[in-house]
């Protein structure tokens, strides 16, 4: 929904005093305030069961801090993009499953092996998952390469999305 916001709102994005930089923000932050709202509701659930993390939950913080940054810079990337090319409107939701099942959501990292393994490393929402895992499950493991890879990742994702968006924020009003 982010990255259809600038190209579905021309009246707003030609008209409006705000910049169109805070249409993916608004929706990519609307999306997030569901996030924490499950995780409100995940913990009372983990501490009925035994199962709460204890301090380790502190690090739900910087994982969705890093996590909202890097969904916020693709999010500038793809909003720019499609409002010249439409056609990645439809082609993020099949990018999205395919990494849905790329990503170690329901299964354990450790379980897949080979070259896979490699493939699974450079996955760039494998870092966010693992800091998530380490903060809400407490047998998970905590490694410091997580939180780094997930701020490299964030980092390069905000620079690409900002330097896009500002690029092609000028053509905006005559290419909608």
């Amino acid at each position: 929904m982010a990255a259809a916001s600038v190209a579905l709102n021309p009246s707003v994005v030609r008209h409006a005093p705000m910049p169109p930089s805070l249409l993916p923000l608004i929706r990519v932050a609307s999306a997030f305030l569901g996030l924490l709202v499950g995780v409100a509701i995940l913990l009372p659930v983990l501490a009925a069961f035994g199962r709460f993390p204890g301090l380790r939950l502190l690090l739900v913080f910087p994982a969705t801090l890093l996590l909202f940054g890097f969904t916020l810079g693709l999010s500038w990337f793809a909003s720019s993009i499609a409002v010249f090319v439409r056609d990645v409107l439809q082609f993020i939701p099949t990018l999205l499953l395919i990494e849905f099942f790329a990503c170690p959501v329901v299964y354990h990292p450790s379980l897949v092996t080979g070259r896979l393994q490699a493939l699974l490393q450079w996955n760039p929402l494998t870092p966010f998952l693992a800091l998530f895992r380490a903060s809400l499950a407490p047998t998970a493991e905590f490694a410091w390469h997580d939180l780094a890879m997930a701020g490299g990742w964030t980092l390069a994702a905000i620079v690409l999305g900002m330097v896009t968006f500002r690029h092609y924020e000028g053509d905006f009003g005559d290419a909608l």
